[in-house]
């Protein structure tokens, strides 16, 4: 079993033989043990039934860091459409929400 973070391996353990399977209606947790949980926050979880290899797994990061930048670019973009920052804060409320009843 290899753990991946952003594209590169950050840990990895010698698996048990064996399969494992997830019970009907009942969702795999992210712990080791009953006191031990996952905190933070994930873009993309998969579980394959086979081992990727490393090239695999750049792949999928150079493409989803791909796809969150372009996310990132067209929120911007939008952002831009009706926010201008002012001298203060409550100009730049102002400004933004007349901007916002223009654009309805």
């Amino acid at each position: 079993m290899r753990v991946y973070l952003d594209g590169a391996e950050v840990g990895a353990l010698t698996a048990q033989a064996g399969s494992r399977a997830i019970p009907p209606r009942r969702l795999p947790r992210l712990a080791r043990g009953q006191s031990e949980h996952f905190q933070g926050g994930l873009d993309d979880l998969r579980i394959y039934p086979v081992a990727l290899d490393p090239e695999e797994i750049a792949d999928l990061h150079e493409a989803g860091a791909t796809a969150l930048d372009r996310l990132a670019r067209e929120l911007a973009d939008q952002l831009a459409l009706f926010y201008h920052p002012e001298a203060s804060f409550a100009a730049t409320l102002a400004r933004c929400g007349s901007a916002s009843a223009n654009a309805q």
